[in-house]
């Protein structure tokens, strides 16, 4: 059995479209660019940029790379649950 590991939304807008835009604001907030986000996860600039534009979705490893990069909780990149 093979587990999709990818977060892709089912529409624009959708959770793959937040995680994309979470990871873009905390870059911006600590000045990082995609060369030096790659850098840090050992992912090509390319690699980064292909999931920072959706052209790719990320994945949980991704995810995880780039939150250790970040120094944050991969918890950052996903939306707050809302209270019933």
């Amino acid at each position: 059995m093979q587990v999709d590991n990818t977060l892709s939304g089912t529409s624009t807008g959708g959770l793959r479209d937040s995680v994309v835009v979470a990871v873009r604001v905390e870059m911006a907030r600590q000045r990082m660019s995609q060369t030096k986000l790659a850098e840090l996860t050992g992912f090509t600039q390319a690699y980064i940029s292909r999931r920072m534009t959706g052209e790719t979705p990320f994945d949980v490893v991704d995810l995880e790379r780039i939150a250790g990069a970040l120094n944050v909780p991969p918890s950052a990149f996903f939306p707050a649950p809302v209270a019933a």
